[in-house]
């Protein structure tokens, strides 16, 4: 059953009677701390109290995220009073801890927080900074709720806005950005990845090159789907390429086989 918030009632985390256990950072520090109302918090934090009988309890066993001392003295507090109050500076490091944790009743107030955030985004800056959010938990703690509740709001979207959305987006992305791409096909995928395939067909039209934030888009998306569904867009891509002297031969030869065959796959002509 999930537990809810508890305030034990303890004024200072500090106090010498409550601290037979400490949590110890990256960087060597220790934060006194109390076993039970760790353990009661998160089930993580009592296997290692509880099962693995350890009294140092160690960050980086659970994290290679690095987090800084105010930020794990902050969210302890929490833990202790059964009260959190969460704004945009503070946001990423609970949500953080509370999904590594596994503190369920801080995860539940994070989601709600980050969705009521997404209802009152009202231009792209405020979306792209969501995807932030939404991106460094999945990166961080491998994690994609909040990705999930971008997508549906993605699909609530008006096509044209979710169009403009993309476009804004791909503009800035380089081919290190590869979540930001998932992110983006996952929700095209949703809805329709013509939108996607027209706006590599654009960027090719535009530059004449092939460059690497296109070449993953059409590695990882779903082939299938978009040979069936966009077999002239494709056409158009191939043209395109072929024009600029590009094959799948020449720019792929340094990928797998299996990669090799899907490039072969996708660059030949199409036919509806």
């Amino acid at each position: 059953m999930k537990k809810g918030p508890v305030n034990f009632g303890v004024e200072k985390l500090e106090s010498a009677v409550h601290r037979n256990v400490a949590i110890k950072l990256h960087g060597g520090q220790l934060i006194g701390a109390n076993s039970v109302i760790l353990a009661f918090n998160s089930p993580v934090l009592d296997d290692v109290i509880t099962n693995q009988r350890r009294s140092i309890i160690e960050m980086d066993r659970l994290t290679d995220h690095s987090l800084s001392y105010d930020t794990v003295y902050g969210f302890t507090q929490v833990l202790y009073h059964g009260e959190v109050n969460l704004d945009e500076e503070n946001f990423r490091d609970i949500n953080f801890l509370a999904t590594v944790l596994q503190v369920e009743w801080i995860k539940d107030r994070c989601r709600d927080f980050f969705t009521m955030r997404v209802n009152k985004a009202k231009d792209f800056d405020s979306l792209n900074n969501l995807v932030n959010e939404a991106l460094f938990l999945k990166q961080a703690a491998d994690n994609c709720i909040l990705i999930d509740i971008l997508t549906r709001k993605m699909q609530e979207m008006n096509p044209d806005d979710v169009d403009d959305f993309l476009r804004s987006f791909l503009a800035n992305w380089s081919f290190s950005s590869a979540e930001q791409l998932k992110f983006a096909i996952k929700i095209s995928e949703e809805g329709q990845i013509s939108n996607l395939l027209k706006i590599v067909k654009e960027k090719i039209e535009m530059s004449g090159v092939f460059d690497e934030t296109s070449r993953y888009i059409l590695q990882n998306v779903n082939v299938s789907k978009c040979l069936r569904e966009n077999a002239q867009l494709y056409n158009q891509i191939f043209d395109l390429l072929v024009d600029a002297g590009l094959d799948s031969t020449n720019c792929y030869s340094s990928q797998s086989g299996t990669a090799r065959k899907i490039f072969r796959y996708i660059f030949r002509p199409c036919t509806n």
